[in-house]
């Protein structure tokens, strides 16, 4: 889980702060590595490829969109609802990533790792075997 903290200026004038998550389970990326064509992971190393900006555009919101979510209180949900992400894409903090992340090959590199579970020696076997 990466969480990142933004400063933006809302559209009343206003200077805020505010905490949000990204993440993505195991599950979600075995999902994704099966259901994107060409597989997910396939995706990612296009990042770091020369691809075209509209290829890039769409990974990027796809990855920002697909991992965020609200944790609960108590830390043992990850909230992913629509109403949560709309809510979030009408803030410029949405642009803000979003900016950051197609500018900056690192950053986006380190949003992508840090939104990945961390995974005991079992389960990189088993997501490794899933993906061959």
């Amino acid at each position: 889980m990466i969480t990142k903290e933004f400063t933006y200026v809302d559209y009343n004038g206003i200077t805020r702060k505010e905490t949000h998550r990204f993440h993505f389970t195991l599950q979600e990326i075995t999902s994704m590595e099966l259901g994107v064509d060409g597989g997910f992971t396939n995706m990612l190393k296009k990042l770091s490829d020369k691809i075209a900006v509209p290829e890039l555009e769409r990974i990027l919101k796809t990855l920002i969109d697909k991992s965020y979510g609200v944790m609960s209180d108590d830390g043992r949900k990850f909230v992913k609802r629509e109403d949560y992400l709309e809510d979030f894409k009408s803030t410029e903090m949405y642009s803000q990533l979003y900016m950051e992340l197609l500018q900056d090959s690192q950053a986006a590199l380190a949003f992508i790792k840090g939104t990945f579970p961390v995974m005991t020696e079992e389960q990189k076997k088993e997501f490794n075997a899933q993906l061959a």
